[in-house]
């Protein structure tokens, strides 16, 4: 299509912050249910005891297991019943010793003595026994369901029928305006049709504060009724999971229009960027990345390179050396010095001086092999699978003839979906360790304390695979910090090394990533002094963490009096400070659609439909 001239439509962003864990306490429904479970009360049967039992434990944070029971002599009829949390007790290591796959396993019980007993008279009413309410350890339980998320699953959308994309950016200025931090934009043609747009919620901008380290960017998709290019922004939890930064539809694969999307994502971000972007090899792509983000380290996706290579390789596709000696240079070699060797070598053997791609690949190879990237954090990836993988889901939803507004909502169900299984994995985490293959290691003890279970669990492969080898020779001291080892095995027990030493945890990989208090300032590369979304993670890390200490020091008067004169004493001197600092007011953001030129309302249009250039299927293959 011809774009002509390209606008950009004001976006809109909510002032006002919100939490989204700022709920109703807990504190009456906990003492409501403590009062309902007290020794003595009747209830009607052993289901209703249960399920009573189960909200508490649902709201204080563990969970629930049915245990023993007792009947009364020589009959069927039950006269007593137990519950305990589903700690309680401890693994049996002799059953498991001799299989494999236990160790895949979280060990969960944990020798917790919290217990519910109900009993009755025969022929009589149910009635609360007894009941132990202390637990061995608070950190092993349930995470409470959020009730932000849950009502915004409940939370039902009306269409706006005035138009595909008037709908659409009705639909973005509504939740601009409910939304905390909600972020939009949309560039326009000289018509007023949809061309570009980009959009990502509150939960996108936490999630980039915690996981923005690495960045996957791939537009190889095209979908719903107008053929537009789905560019969604994907990185990697602490639990190796997909996690979504925002979605962005693209008419075309422009320069002008990569620079649009990246300076788009880079000002929702508040010009954080990323240490590692991967993205496939379109050069319109590459240029702008460069140009956008100087500061992050362009890692090409190799899947697509391989997929490539053979349209370039002619013969050579069919010899096992040459494909060895490709794939060493790819990801094998440990060293710069030693990709260059083997790259020479490859070229010579095969007489390869004057191949115009592999000398094209050549130029590019900080981008695509690994010995260059050595010292740049990557989280492990080589590939823009995380964004391929987003968008087979992303092709499954929807259809060819479905519109923008219905993509968007289909988007955000996937997005809850995700969230909830990150949810359902830090359960997984804090509600056991995982089961150690040396028993009693302290190295691994530590790192099963700190770290997400799938995260251990190559942390335990790595230490297992270091004990091959002893020492050769004693350590060379080159001055503190530096030693040099030539090591056959055991070096951390030489070196009496028996927990990990804080500089060497990623704490992007931890379990507590997202419980942590950023105490560090958000640094602004871009230069215009905007810090409202760093003070969006601290409003919410803040109150999380306030809200812990108000449970903690509830139960006694001397705990309450501490809080208490500890809140007093801080809001004094915030108050003093704040008197003394010039603060700027942020004025409110638009709520309307308009022309930045004249200050019209102006009607957008849909879209027009982009044809693919030679292309009729879904996938658009890189060359």
């Amino acid at each position: 299509m011809a774009n002509g001239s390209k606008k950009q439509c004001t976006f809109a962003e909510s002032a006002i912050p919100k939490d989204i864990d700022q709920v109703q306490s807990v504190d009456v429904v906990v003492d409501e249910l403590e009062g309902k479970l007290a020794v003595g009360n009747i209830m009607r049967s052993v289901d209703d005891a249960y399920l009573l039992y189960c909200k508490y434990a649902h709201a204080k944070g563990f969970s629930v297991k049915k245990c023993d029971q007792r009947y009364f002599s020589h009959t069927n009829e039950l006269q007593a019943k137990e519950f305990e949390c589903s700690c309680e007790g401890v693994k049996d290591e002799k059953r498991s010793s001799q299989r494999l796959l236990i160790y895949q396993k979280p060990i969960t019980r944990t020798k917790c003595k919290v217990k519910l007993r109900i009993t009755r008279e025969k022929g009589g009413e149910w009635k609360f026994l007894s009941w132990k309410m202390k637990c061995m350890d608070h950190n092993l339980g349930f995470i409470r369901k959020d009730a932000y998320d849950h009502l915004s699953r409940l939370k039902k959308h009306t269409k706006v029928e005035n138009g595909d994309a008037s709908a659409l950016l009705q639909y973005f200025i509504n939740k601009s305006n409910n939304e905390a931090f909600f972020y939009w934009n949309v560039q326009l043609d000289d018509d007023n049709r949809v061309i570009n747009f980009f959009f990502r919620d509150y939960r996108c901008r936490v999630d980039y504060e915690y996981f923005g380290d690495v960045v996957s960017v791939d537009t190889t998709y095209r979908t719903n009724r107008y053929n537009l290019i789905c560019a969604p922004f994907v990185g990697i939890n602490h639990h190796r999971q997909n996690v979504m930064f925002g979605l962005a539809f693209m008419s075309d694969e422009t320069e002008s229009s990569f620079e649009w999307l990246f300076s788009t994502f880079l000002d929702s971000m508040s010009g954080k960027q990323p240490e590692t972007i991967f993205s496939d090899q379109c050069q319109a792509m590459m240029n702008a990345i460069e140009k956008i983000f100087p500061c992050a380290h362009h890692r090409l996706c190799q899947w697509h390179i391989n997929q490539n290579a053979p349209l370039h390789l002619g013969n050579l596709n069919g010899d096992s050396m040459f494909k060895h000696l490709w794939h060493k240079c790819m990801s094998h070699c440990e060293s710069e010095e030693e990709f260059e060797a083997t790259w020479k070598s490859m070229m010579d053997q095969y007489n390869l001086g004057s191949h115009k791609w592999l000398n094209g690949m050549y130029k590019l190879r900080h981008k695509w092999a690994t010995a260059f990237s050595n010292q740049k954090f990557s989280a492990g990836l080589l590939a823009t699978s995380r964004s391929e993988a987003t968008n087979l889901v992303l092709k499954k939803a929807g259809n060819k003839s479905i519109s923008l507004y219905d993509f968007v909502l289909i988007y955000e169900k996937i997005q809850t979906n995700w969230r909830a299984k990150e949810k359902a994995e830090d359960t997984r985490c804090r509600h056991g360790k995982p089961s150690m293959i040396v028993k009693n290691h302290p190295l691994l003890s530590h790192a099963a304390d700190v770290y997400t279970l799938n995260i251990y669990q190559l942390f335990e492969l790595e230490l297992i695979n270091s004990l091959n080898t002893i020492f050769d020779e004693q350590p060379l001291d080159f001055g503190s910090p530096s030693l040099e080892f030539k090591v056959k095995s055991h070096v951390f027990n030489y070196m009496n090394v028996s927990t990990l030493p804080k500089s060497y945890i990623k704490k992007r990989w931890m379990k507590n990533a997202r419980d942590r208090v950023f105490d560090e300032a958000i640094e602004d590369k871009s230069g215009n002094g905007s810090t409202h979304t760093s003070e969006m993670v601290f409003v919410n890390q803040a109150m999380r963490s306030i809200y812990d200490l108000t449970m903690q020091a509830k139960a006694y008067e001397e705990t309450r009096n501490v809080l208490v004169g500890i809140i007093n004493s801080a809001t004094q001197q915030i108050n003093a400070l704040v008197e003394n600092l010039s603060l700027n007011d942020q004025n409110g953001c638009e709520k309307s659609i308009v022309d930045e030129e004249d200050g019209d309302e102006v009607l957008i249009r849909n879209p027009l439909y982009v044809k693919s250039r030679g292309l009729t299927n879904a996938r658009i293959v890189r060359h």
